[in-house]
């Protein structure tokens, strides 16, 4: 149910973000921050499901399935990472 959600969520923002891009060539602050918000958002489900699943406990649909914790480290690697190029290229542009 939640991945229908963030999918429903995740559609609609990147359809009114590539119309603005479209049409007025700038994306605006806040739909960044929307979609950022989001993914943190997003982020931290995985991480309270992760953390009730391999602890065996079960919160409404929480901990049924989950990702394990070695997953994490090596997604804010990726995170950082992501981060660093962009403001790189942003400069740089």
């Amino acid at each position: 149910m939640t991945s229908v959600l963030y999918y429903g969520l995740f559609v609609s923002l990147a359809s009114v973000i590539s119309f603005e891009d479209w049409r007025e060539r700038k994306i605006r602050n806040n739909l960044i921050l929307a979609g950022l918000l989001a993914c943190g958002t997003g982020f931290c489900l995985l991480l309270v499901n992760s953390l009730l699943g391999v602890n065996h406990a079960r919160l409404w649909m929480l901990g049924e399935y989950y990702l394990p914790l070695r997953f994490y480290p090596k997604m804010l690697a990726h995170v950082l990472l992501s981060l660093a190029a962009g403001v790189g290229f942003w400069r740089y542009s």
